[in-house]
């Protein structure tokens, strides 16, 4: 199983990795170029007191993966009745049902992992310290949160019989985005809190699948 998810996804898996690369250059052209419009001590005030955020499109890289990925892993398996067929295997549905997630959530993880390195690799490129990357890197969090929730949002909402529940659970996923991306400042969310929030999305594609399976 985790072979046939490597197989749709072997082709396009890398470019959410493009567009996260772009973005931490847009990331480092916009801090370049406000220093040298504007000078250092302004850039650090921006940054200390008013805590402007020049990174905005990595949120926007999150989403877009999330979506990219689910929409690879889920689609081909609906269209193809395939999802349908898994119910009639010889083994336990329910873990092949997870593995689906397991795949594209790793791959969101792997993608946060190569933004936090591009992230801390900016700012000691810029000579931020410690104290003042941190909080700016636990910004990117619910970003990531979101990434994943976008995926489970998506992957329901294709495997979803139901137009109505469909509508729902796109209604849902949308409300979460606006949830985790909120932000009016650095660290602003409580990480646990919005973490505990989002684990209900694990299990959104297992009930839609269950759902095709008793054909409601």
């Amino acid at each position: 199983m985790i072979k046939k998810e490597w197989c749709k996804l072997r082709r396009i898996w890398w470019i959410p990795f493009i567009f996260m690369l772009g973005a931490f250059g847009d990331y480092y052209l916009s801090l370049r170029g406000f220093r040298l419009m504007h000078g250092t001590t302004e850039l650090w005030s921006q940054i200390l007191l008013k805590e402007t955020i020049f990174f905005t499109p990595v949120k926007w890289v999150f989403v877009f993966s999330g979506i990219w990925f689910a929409a690879f892993q889920v689609a081909p398996e609906c269209s193809q009745r395939r999802l349908r067929l898994l119910f009639h295997l010889p083994v336990n549905h329910h873990a092949l049902l997870y593995i689906i997630p397991a795949v594209g959530l790793s791959l969101l993880a792997l993608l946060f992992l190569f933004a936090s390195c591009l992230f801390w690799g900016v700012s000691c490129a810029n000579g931020f310290p410690s104290e003042m990357t941190l909080p700016m890197y636990i910004t990117i969090i619910p970003w990531f949160l979101t990434g994943m929730t976008s995926w489970c949002a998506v992957a329901a909402t294709i495997a979803d019989p139901s137009r109505a529940r469909k509508i729902c659970l796109a209604l849902a996923g949308y409300g979460y985005f606006v949830l985790l991306t909120s932000t009016r400042g650095f660290a602003a969310l409580d990480i646990p809190a919005y973490t505990l929030l989002c684990i209900p999305w694990l299990f959104a594609l297992n009930a839609s699948a269950l759902r095709v399976k008793e054909g409601k």
